[in-house]
């Protein structure tokens, strides 16, 4: 949730600091949190996305904790810390010692090595249970679960003497929840939401959010600490160079040739009502089927251009128009720097694309054309009735300077409401897209009430600015029905004048003028109205503009510094002297790093949370730019080569793994560049073949928006599958089997270590165990090397952060018998 990190955990619930405090340190998060310049008060980004996956996971299980409910369902919540994490959170949390203790706790898990812990083990497959009692009893019988501790037991080695440890009552700190009655729905729940500001990138760069409000319960950052940029609007007049592009974007010559046809168009009408005038002034029935012949010509002439301006004006200038913006602003965002996405709300883009195009696509077009219609019919009333009245110009041209100045004055206010109305309205589409995207949670915690006034509240805050521009349109309408009527009153005294002091008068054309006279006040008003819809509706126009003209990332393609096709052909990988941050203004996330990966090694990346991994990735694809230093592949600086040519060329399998709607084959080979046996032959390299198989359609087998018809550890293997297509010369892995079960990881890990022998692997590991056997560990503390060599050369090191990490992981024997094998391997090779 777009929201701090303290109202994260609380999440409605009322404010409690001591049990707060015990919640944060169960779950591990108080060195997370004594980093953050803000503590707790530090701000989320939307869907967490300046989390690391496991301070997600510890968040999430932060507030579970917080509800005090009877029963809990935790959906494999360890699997994306390192081993001493979640041993500390087993102990503290889920354990038999832990704060849930008195609870119903459901624990998915792969990690077998809790299992002893447990009251009871219940063994699933393929959705069927297959074994279930308590854990010593089913392994004494010997079937399931003793044959797959048996074939995996490695995992729980040494895992003994910690058991004894934590079972002793005298060694372990115990918590006890109050059973209070915790009611949602208490004064915490109807406070006021704001609208809620994201930060993103990296969560340890953020400003300090240091002040709170007043408020007990709910701590909400200052604006002069906001987290993100603060939505901006023009001021004033929209600048012509934005009615410019708008033309631009029609096509100057489509605009034009719609002008002339309404013009021409217009001119057919008034000569239709002068045949009209002189066939009615012939006091005569001859002709009749003549006349009417005329009569019916030029009204099919008109129709008939009218179909063709309309024509011109959606076809050519219209739809031209809405689909030229959409692109440029498409292309725009989707070229941004990830600074871009970092610092605006999803609900802000969303408005551009939605309220804003719809304006463009619908409302724009009717209300120019409305407006130039009124005008020209405007101005030939005023000819008319200026040339059957002479007079009249007299009483037109104050008029009309009186409608100018009402309407400038009314233009000024509905121009800044309009402004308001686009401004409040992303509020609501940031937190309806919130709502849908935790839909589930809120539900589960009872909060389906409190988000729905929170939605209730944005509405009332947009309605805020539409209900004042209503009445100002009222206030209009009074003026110009009340100027309109003096109008017709005095070309109808102007007129009667002419006749008493003229001795020879049309008849026909004072009638007519005095016809003109009535509908010109429709007019007159329609034309004052749609000049100001213009104005205010421009606005639509000039936000798209903005992100249109938003920062690109570097080229995609420089033509005259390619690489060549093959690059790069070993995979060797220098960083020199690198430095970068996330945006400007924040520290350096990375300081002066330097190391080499030689070709075709496998290189574990490891640290604690903050040392610079993920961002050590980001600045390979050049997500992040170098502000000193460089990185050079295969002896070509990735800074001087395009991005398509450098991020086509490497491929990541993330932690959180993206699939996108459509089918399994498209997931897998968007680009259809290889064929169905290869794509089988990856999917069984990624264990995925015999469960693709058994779908309906197979490879053509529909993947739902976001995989969500897969589960998180299917989805990490379709995506092992796609690099194994890919065949990358570089590969980064980012614990990219935290959430699958212990068998599936070893037959994964032995798929890395022979489908890959071809390509340098990096691999960010929490769990040391899937690195221990790598060519060489680069450990990272506070954004800089700190130690880059074997795993057996660190193990030795008794001084070395890496053996630290391992013996903290209570793994070490395990971790040190690997390294040692694999040492006496590389030197028998």
């Amino acid at each position: 949730m777009n929201d701090t990190l303290r109202n994260n955990i609380t999440f409605g619930f009322p404010y409690e600091h001591n049990f707060y405090e015990e919640v944060i340190e169960a779950c591990s998060l108080k060195q997370d949190i004594s980093i953050l310049p803000g503590g707790d008060l530090t701000e989320i980004g939307e869907k967490g996305i300046n989390l690391s996956g496991g301070q997600k996971a510890r968040i999430s299980l932060a507030r579970a904790v917080y509800a005090r409910a009877d029963i809990y369902l935790l959906d494999d919540p360890l699997s994306a810390v390192d081993a001493l994490v979640g041993k500390h959170i087993f102990d503290k949390v889920i354990g038999p010692t832990g704060l849930l203790r008195t609870k119903a706790r459901i624990f998915v898990t792969h990690g077998i090595h809790y299992l002893s812990r447990t009251d009871s083990v219940v063994m699933l497959r393929e959705g069927r249970i297959i074994e279930q009692g308590r854990f010593d009893t089913l392994m004494k019988e010997k079937e399931e679960l003793f044959n797959l501790i048996s074939e995996y037991g490695q995992e729980i080695q040494g895992q003994n003497e910690e058991d004894e440890v934590i079972s002793s009552p005298n060694m372990v700190e115990t918590y006890e929840i109050d059973e209070a009655n915790m009611n949602p729905n208490t004064e915490e729940t109807s406070r006021s939401p704001r609208e809620r500001r994201v930060s993103v990138a990296s969560l340890h760069q953020r400003p300090s959010l240091m002040t709170a409000s007043n408020k007990k319960d709910v701590v909400e950052p200052s604006d002069t600490d906001a987290l993100i940029t603060k939505e901006e609007s023009a001021k004033g007049k929209v600048v012509w160079p934005v009615y410019q592009a708008y033309i631009k974007s029609c096509s100057a010559g489509a605009v034009s040739l719609f002008l002339f046809l309404l013009i021409a168009s217009q001119g057919v009408q008034i000569g239709n009502s002068l045949f009209l005038k002189y066939w009615s002034s012939l006091k005569t029935t001859e002709n009749v089927l003549f006349y009417l012949f005329i009569y019916g010509c030029i009204g099919i002439i008109h129709s008939f251009m009218t179909i063709i301006q309309t024509i011109v004006l959606w076809i050519f200038c219209a739809i031209r128009a809405a689909r030229t913006l959409h692109e440029k602003m498409f292309n725009s965002i989707v070229r941004s720097p990830m600074s871009f996405f970092d610092t605006t709300p999803m609900g802000r883009i969303l408005n551009r694309f939605s309220k804003d195009q719809y304006t463009i696509d619908e409302v724009l077009p009717r209300t120019f054309s409305g407006y130039f219609r009124t005008l020209f019919i405007v101005m030939a009333t005023a000819i008319v009735i200026s040339y059957s009245t002479p007079s009249f110009t007299f009483l037109i041209i104050p008029m009309i300077l009186i409608y100018s100045y009402i309407q400038s004055y009314y233009l000024a206010t509905s121009r800044e409401l309009k402004r308001l109305d686009s401004l409040t309205r992303s509020p609501i589409y940031a937190h309806f897209q919130e709502t849908l995207g935790g839909v589930i949670t809120i539900r589960a915690y009872g909060q389906s009430e409190r988000f729905c006034r929170e939605n209730e509240i944005r509405l009332d805050e947009n309605q805020k600015s539409y209900y004042p521009s209503i009445s100002c349109n009222r206030w209009l309408a009074v003026r110009l029905e009340f100027l309109g009527s003096l109008i017709i009153f005095g070309a109808a005294i102007l007129s009667v004048f002419t006749v008493l002091t003229t001795h020879y008068v049309d008849e026909g054309l004072v009638g007519l003028s005095v016809s003109y006279a009535l509908s010109v006040t429709q007019a007159l008003n329609w034309a004052v109205r749609q000049f100001c819809e213009i104005e205010t509706n421009i606005i639509s126009v000039e936000r798209v503009y903005e992100y249109i003209n938003l920062p690109s990332e570097a080229p995609l393609v420089i033509a005259d510094n390619r690489p060549a096709p093959t690059w790069p052909q070993n995979g060797m990988v220098e960083y020199q002297n690198y430095s970068t941050r996330y945006r400007p203004g924040l520290e350096l996330v990375l300081k002066g790093t330097s190391f080499i990966v030689k070709p075709k090694e496998k290189i574990g990346i490891v640290g604690r949370t903050g040392a610079g991994k993920s961002s050590l990735t980001l600045s390979l694809f050049r997500l992040i730019e170098a502000v000193d230093g460089k990185i050079v592949v295969d002896d070509v600086d990735i800074s001087k080569i395009g991005l398509y040519d450098l991020r086509s060329r490497i491929t990541i399998i993330p932690q959180d793994p993206i699939l996108f709607e459509g089918t399994v084959a498209f997931n897998l080979d968007p680009f259809d560049s290889h064929d169905d046996v290869e794509i089988w032959q990856a999917l069984q390299s990624a264990h995925m073949k015999n469960h693709i198989a058994k779908l309906e359609g197979k490879l053509q087998a529909k993947v739902l928006e976001g995989g969500n018809n897969y589960s998180q550890g299917q989805r990490q293997l379709l995506c092992l599958a796609r690099a194994l297509l890919r065949r990358s010369p570089i590969i980064i892995l980012d614990e990219a089997t935290a959430s699958v079960d212990v068998e599936t990881d070893a037959k994964i890990q032995e798929t890395i270590r022979t489908e890959f022998n071809w390509a340098t692997l990096l691999c960010i590991a929490h769990r040391l165990r899937t690195i221990i056997d790598y060519n060489r560990v680069l450990v990272l503390d506070q954004g800089k090397v700190a130690e880059f060599d074997t795993p057996y050369n660190l193990l030795q090191n008794p001084n070395s952060l890496f053996r630290n990490l391992c013996e903290e992981s209570n793994e070490f024997e395990y971790l040190m018998d690997i390294a040692t094998k694999k040492n006496h391997t590389s030197k028998s090779k």
